[in-house]
């Protein structure tokens, strides 16, 4: 048997940090025998042979990788948790990144994440266990829902359209002043040519 500490042992699907620990893990051991709860605080005596992570709770989900093993006489182990980040940018018609946008992320464990997209469009959900969720990304009172698998949207980003970004915005509001200055324009140009008018039939 050989003492194994679990202190550090859990880390995301990337093998990065936790900003937690999970609150509880059972183990099976060489024997086929199944643990109780297990503390991650806590040193264990484990026998050599091949242990698999039977079931690992964070945050109130399961989040245990499938066919996860580890040999005590190898050391403390490493689990990467089915904990993911995932990304959501938002971007208008054009293609431009609409920054500032409000995101609203509900988890599959009932937590609610909020954040703001950054200058490129893009906003950052952290440390997400697996399951699903459904995302609000709010823009000048706009909003658009999306939802989906957080194993998938850890892969690739989640893309969202906002019909009317700031881009569109200005563009409008360069279009209303060409527009004003133009009408402003053909109105002088019809009072100047009213008055030529009158001009000439007076010296007539």
């Amino acid at each position: 048997y050989y003492p194994i500490s679990f202190e550090a042992a859990f880390k995301n699907f990337k093998g990065l940090e936790l900003s937690e620990n999970p609150s509880s893990f059972t183990l099976q051991f060489p024997n086929d025998t199944i643990s109780g709860q297990l503390n991650p605080s806590n040193v264990y005596y484990i026998q050599n042979g091949t242990t698999q992570w039977k079931s690992i709770i964070w945050q109130g989900v399961e989040v245990a990788p499938p066919d996860a093993y580890f040999d005590a006489a190898n050391g403390n182990p490493i689990v990467n948790c089915l904990i993911y980040d995932f990304v959501v940018k938002a971007s208008d018609f054009f293609g431009l990144p609409i920054a500032g946008a409000y995101v609203s992320a509900k988890l599959s464990n009932g937590r609610t994440v909020n954040t703001q997209t950054g200058p490129d469009g893009v906003a950052v959900i952290h440390m997400v266990p697996k399951g699903r969720f459904t995302a609000s990304i709010s823009y000048l009172a706009q909003t658009v829902t999306v939802s989906g698998d957080v194993a998938k949207a850890a892969l690739t980003s989640v893309e969202v359209k906002i019909a009317f970004g700031l881009s569109i915005l200005i563009l409008l509001s360069v279009s209303s002043v060409l527009a004003a200055v133009l009408v402003v324009f053909l109105m002088l140009r019809m009072a100047k040519s009213r008055r030529m008018q009158m001009a000439s039939l007076s010296t007539g």
